[in-house]
């Protein structure tokens, strides 16, 4: 590849091109190719077959969000960690123990990305990630720290290292605990700055978040892996500036985590109830983060449906606003005689092609009627799968409207 190309194809094409000359100048001499549909780039095994991804999305955001002089070192320091996360890991468990912490994320992050490693590699499917659920929407998943970056703890790992999964949690739990954090105040606002690539994941150092000067409990915003935001579950101003801190996470940020507050209780991390006075603006925020987390997921579902020959069409999850009082509500799309995997929403609209009808009913009243009917696949996000259109008497029990 000559200097030149670097400058020909589209943005993203640009981006892979760099990534790949770097790769080669570091000596990753392994055949690579741009999938623009994915915004990836494949890496090759000797034999032919993919063997290897390389998502552009996050090095895509550091390189918007940084000038352009910082560049090279941003597509070198991207490289360096890539390689050196390829190479082997520890093969005992004593030598892994004190590289074990947790990396908070949302609860899907490791179905999405086995679903994206399915979808790209031709080898034998990787082992999923290992991970418990956190609060709310949040979940933890152990990792090693490695020199440069994180590798997440996959189930072939523990068979080597010959330890269960609880204990790898506990260990990676204790080890974060331990870390140390800083706060810095503006305002009402405390913003939490951990070792790097762990700042949302402070929020497992209880005891020291316990220990914050806020009014109240300590409630977080988890709303990307870097950034964590705490104010006080009685401090009205603070909790109106962490609403303002999520809005704009989810307009700008990246690696997004989770749309909704957190509050430390003494039975710990649980689901924060906002005040009257701003729940409805806390509701709003986390509808727009589930259309933007469910839209990710869809996307990756439908490929391996493809891919597997299964004619199951996945739902889009949308926001509407209400002109009347610019109240905002989420719905999904529920049809007669399409076998369909539908998100929880705020309203089911149903269609009938053969007929032309369509009615509407909330989600409340839709479960209520159809919930035998409702299928709640395994694992996250929380989805369901529907092959059964209600009849007249079930839509006259769940109140559906005719729109």
């Amino acid at each position: 590849m000559g200097i030149l190309d670097l400058f020909r194809g589209s943005k993203d094409e640009r981006i892979a091109k760099r990534l790949m000359s770097e790769f080669r100048a570091q000596g990753d001499k392994r055949r690579m190719e741009f999938v623009a549909d994915d915004q990836m780039v494949v890496i090759f095994a000797a034999d032919g077959k993919r063997d290897g991804i390389q998502n552009l999305a996050n090095l895509k955001h550091q390189l918007e969000s940084s000038p352009a002089s910082l560049h090279d070192g941003i597509y070198q320091r991207f490289v360096q960690v890539q390689l050196d996360l390829s190479l082997s890991q520890p093969t005992s468990y004593a030598d892994a123990r004190s590289k074990l912490f947790i990396a908070l994320r949302d609860v899907a992050y490791g179905e999405r990305t086995h679903l994206l490693r399915l979808n790209a590699l031709d080898n034998s499917a990787p082992k999923p990630m290992l991970s418990r659920p956190f609060a709310g929407d949040v979940a933890a998943f152990p990792v090693l720290d490695r020199e440069l970056g994180l590798d997440y703890v996959a189930e072939d790992m523990l068979e080597g290292w010959g330890v269960s999964v609880d204990q790898v949690m506990e260990d990676a739990f204790v080890n974060t605990r331990n870390m140390r954090f800083t706060a810095e105040s503006a305002q009402s606002l405390l913003f939490i700055k951990g070792p790097d690539a762990y700042n949302v994941s402070c929020m497992a150092c209880e005891d020291a978040i316990r220990a914050l000067p806020v009014k109240g409990f300590p409630v977080a915003a988890p709303a990307t892996r870097d950034s964590l935001s705490i104010t006080g579950s009685d401090d009205l101003p603070g909790l109106e500036l962490l609403a303002q801190i999520f809005e704009a996470e989810l307009s700008g940020g990246n690696r997004h985590v989770s749309g909704r507050p957190l509050v430390l209780t003494p039975m710990g991390w649980q689901s924060f109830e906002p005040p009257e006075a701003l729940r409805d603006r806390f509701l709003n925020i986390a509808r727009r983060y589930d259309v933007q987390f469910w839209s990710d997921y869809k996307e990756m579902l439908e490929k391996h449906l493809a891919g597997n020959n299964e004619d199951i069409f996945v739902a889009s999850l949308s926001l509407f606003e209400r002109s009347a009082d610019k109240s905002m509500f989420t719905a999904v799309v529920w049809s007669a005689g399409v076998d369909t995997i539908l998100p929880p929403a705020d309203h089911v609209y149903f269609y009938d092609e053969e007929s032309g009808g369509k009615r509407e009913a909330s989600w409340e009243d839709v479960t209520r009627v159809m919930g035998s009917d409702m299928q709640e696949m395994d694992g996250a996000p929380r989805r369901y799968r529907v092959r059964e259109f209600p009849t007249d008497s079930q839509f006259l029990e769940m109140a559906a409207k005719k729109v």
